[in-house]
């Protein structure tokens, strides 16, 4: 049995002793990371994004939604998205953090910017309009006899149509992106 004093952090475990790598340090292991990491081909776009990640994204992905790939691929998850796209209420994403250290006010997370009264009618306002809306692109699509996996589909391009505004100040990303850029 081996206990915390036997193993030394400069020594290295085998699990044969055949074996010819050296033992697996700090150092070694960043090296180990950096050569496998050179071996990944990413996009141009994506070494921008990692190099800048608060660089907000000014639209989405243009691939399809994990969403949407689950929903195409099962049925039953399809009408179960569906339907909660459809009927659940949009609600802002809030950072509270300034309140619990006292540095400052309540702030959207998708933007930073303090929640005011105005920033709360607003809200208030888009999603009664958006979930009336949404509900009534759901039952057309339900009543056309639309498979459950479309109406995922065409919920998710309603939302991403909707004001960059609105969709920064909710947790709207089926698409994986932080912010969908400056409000408007």
């Amino acid at each position: 049995m081996f206990t915390a004093a036997s193993i030394q952090p400069s020594q290295g475990y085998s699990a044969s002793t055949n074996d010819t790598k050296p033992p697996l340090t700090r150092q070694n292991a960043t090296t180990e990371a950096a050569r496998i990491s050179d071996a990944v081909a990413i996009s141009d776009d994506a070494k921008t994004r990692a190099t800048t990640p608060d660089t907000p994204i000014t639209e989405p992905l243009k691939q399809p939604s994990w969403i949407s790939k689950a929903a195409h691929s099962n049925p039953i998850l399809a009408e179960q998205f569906a339907h909660e796209l459809a009927k659940r209420p949009d609600q802002p994403l809030l950072d509270i953090s300034g309140l619990e250290n006292g540095t400052g006010p309540i702030r959207y997370t998708g933007t930073g910017q303090p929640v005011t009264e105005e920033s709360k009618a607003y809200f208030e306002t888009e999603a009664a309009r958006i979930a009336s809306e949404r509900m009534a692109l759901y039952q057309t699509e339900k009543a056309n006899g639309t498979p459950a996996a479309e109406i995922v589909d065409k919920l998710i391009a309603y939302m991403d149509k909707q004001p960059k505004r609105y969709l920064n100040m909710m947790p709207w990303r089926p698409y994986g992106p932080t912010t969908y850029g400056s409000a408007g």
